[in-house]
């Protein structure tokens, strides 16, 4: 990504700094879009998409050898300001403490499989996760059973990373001193409290990458309505052949809730299970990718209660100078446990560039 640099050395007469410097990175894109549209009856039009995003960046060193950072974007500039956008780093022999909107340990350590599309077509390939902050009681669900996103936990985050050799180790725990209230009976507010921490470890090689997490979220709250926790186990692995990188993910939750009936999850799933794969071909310009996610909720007596089956396929060729053109297309089913199904196709093709 080419950078434009708009100072260099800043501060660099100051006592125990070495250089600092701030950078400009962007991305755009203009193309088309088909998104779903799960609503019986509800229009499902092919319209336009665009945006422009640009990126700070700054960078810095001391005379001790310690590398320090930050960057945010400008569209998340006032939220970069109290830690909830963004990111600030240090690092050194000692590893590297990244804290703001940062990933959780599970994520940082396995990731997601591929996915594809000009705007990722809601990414539907990516994992669920109970580990971030900003973790909302539709994210347990992961299929917007409640209309109103309740908070269950906040940034600033903490992710510490440690590299040796070919093994790569995290820990992660989002703000402790967060604090929600939402009335979950439609009349009094409820406040809670919630935390969740995180580790991650992975193995990586020239052809091979096998990857572990698990996380644990409690939420309290401070009256009658109960609490609620959860815990997860991911796992993942990548290998690469040639020109084809394969992907697979799999993840097991198990979700309890005690009296709030405000919550989605406190009434429908209590143990989630999800596994996803993808496969990309990547020659000269040309990159293809497909992939297939799958997530299942089950309760208590172990009936399914919803599940959501995705498929995606999509293309990208290089134009060079930071432009590619890109299209994708993703078959998405949501069902619930009484055998009702809804399903919608996405798709979108353009132009994007990095800047």
């Amino acid at each position: 990504m080419k950078k434009l640099l708009l100072a260099t050395s800043i501060l660099a007469g100051t006592a125990g700094l070495a250089a600092a410097e701030i950078t400009l990175s962007g991305d755009a894109r203009m193309g088309f879009l088909d998104d779903f549209v799960y609503a019986p009856g509800a229009d499902d039009d092919l319209g336009f998409t665009s945006r422009a995003r640009v990126a700070f960046n700054f960078s810095g060193e001391t005379d001790g050898g310690l590398s320090f950072g930050a960057s945010f974007r400008a569209d998340n500039s006032s939220n970069a300001a109290n830690g909830k956008a963004g990111s600030v780093f240090l690092s050194g022999a000692f590893g590297k403490i990244s804290m703001g909107d940062v990933d959780g340990a599970a994520v940082a350590a396995v990731g997601h499989v591929d996915g594809v599309g000009l705007t990722g077509l809601s990414d539907l390939n990516e994992s669920a996760f109970i580990g971030n902050g900003g973790l909302a009681d539709d994210d347990l669900t992961d299929l917007d059973s409640l209309a109103t996103n309740f908070a269950l936990t906040g940034d600033p985050s903490v992710l510490y990373e440690y590299t040796t050799g070919n093994i790569g180790l995290f820990v992660g725990v989002t703000n402790p001193g967060f604090e929600s209230s939402f009335p979950f009976d439609g009349v009094t507010a409820e406040t809670t409290d919630g935390v969740a921490w995180s580790i991650g470890a992975n193995y990586s090689t020239d052809a091979y990458k096998f990857g572990i997490g698990y996380e644990d979220l409690d939420v309290d709250s401070t009256t009658t309505l109960g609490n609620l926790s959860a815990d997860h186990l991911y796992l993942g692995a990548d290998a690469t052949f040639g020109a084809f990188t394969a992907k697979v993910r799999w993840g097991q939750a198990s979700i309890d809730a005690t009296g709030p009936t405000g919550l989605a999850i406190a009434t429908a799933p209590t143990d989630f299970d999800q596994w996803s794969l993808s496969g990309t071909y990547a020659m000269d310009a040309i990159s293809v990718t497909g992939f297939y996610a799958d997530k299942q909720f089950d309760n208590a007596a172990g009936a399914n209660v919803l599940s959501r089956e995705s498929m995606g396929l999509g293309a990208s060729y290089d134009l060079g100078g930071g432009a590619s053109v890109v299209g994708g297309i993703v078959d998405s089913e949501l069902q619930d446990g009484a055998g009702a199904s809804v399903s919608d196709t996405a798709f979108d093709f353009g132009v994007s560039f990095s800047f």
